[in-house]
């Protein structure tokens, strides 16, 4: 079965859902770019709720990845379908890695990795540079490793933290510096970190279901840096991750197999 991880106001960023997000190898993939994503984008205006928005069909960009268990089964749709503004038209793509599909900006490339737990991990940088430092966005979602959830889970959620000591896993993980966040919902933030040298500017979303699930937690982190000037464009890749997180939320909340990446103002 495919994957789906796909508001928030503060100082850096303003989300326009609500929704939720959510499952850990130590992957830490470094991107090999190969060739520029070539998308295939379709506007669909007859589908759009209003003249601001539109509907795109993008095709699934597949990106190099390894896989802790060599020969493990992914599958990817074609293409899925984005509700977006109309002003990000021609600026986004869909990228697969490890049955996971994320949105990103177009013309990207990078690689992933997938732990033998299931971990997933991925990084997209504009093609043709070098990951560090610089635009990118960076995707993570932890799988079976217990520690590792609770570990990576903690240095974004005090209440996570707090736990801890009960929980046996160790010492909990300091927040990224001047790391600013809000809630979005259960176990779901928004967050900004401060804008770099280059006047790039990281925001993210992550999710996780503890303190409150501890037979099978997880944690799943997207973190994106932009320069500031491209701040709608993050918006919209980070509001279509949390629109399709609804599904840990909401009480009918099974992801169906036609679920694409649609802005929506969650379904709960």
């Amino acid at each position: 079965m495919t994957s789906w991880r796909t508001a928030m106001a503060s100082a850096a960023v303003v989300f326009t859902t609500a929704g939720l997000l959510v499952g850990c190898a130590r992957a830490n993939p470094t991107p090999h770019p190969s060739s520029p994503s070539s998308p295939t984008t379709k506007a669909s205006p007859s589908e759009s709720p209003s003249p601001a928005n539109v509907t795109l069909i993008l095709s699934v960009t597949r990106l190099p990845t390894t896989y802790g268990v060599p020969g493990a089964p992914t599958s990817y749709p074609a293409t899925v379908r984005v509700l977006v503004p109309a002003s990000s038209s021609g600026q986004l793509a869909a990228y697969g890695v490890g049955g996971t599909v994320v949105l990103g900006p177009s013309g990207w490339t990078g690689s992933g990795q997938v732990g033998a737990d299931g971990g997933v991990a991925l990084t997209l940088v504009p093609a043709g540079t070098s990951p560090y430092p610089g635009e990118e966005l960076v995707f993570q979602f932890d799988g079976a490793c217990v520690g590792c959830t609770w570990d990576d889970a903690s240095a974004y959620f005090p209440a996570v933290a707090a736990a801890l000591p009960s929980a046996g896993t160790g010492p909990a993980s300091s927040p990224p510096p001047d790391l600013q966040s809000v809630s979005l919902g259960t176990g779901l933030v928004g967050y900004s970190l401060p804008a770099t040298d280059a006047k790039l500017q990281p925001n993210g979303v992550a999710y996780t279901n503890l303190p409150a699930s501890t037979a099978s937690p997880v944690f799943e982190n997207l973190e994106i840096t932009l320069p500031s000037s491209q701040h709608p464009l993050a918006t919209v890749i980070l509001n279509a991750l949390v629109a399709n997180e609804d599904r840990y939320l909401c009480p009918s909340g099974s992801a169906a197999s036609t679920t694409s990446l649609v802005l929506t103002t969650g379904s709960c």
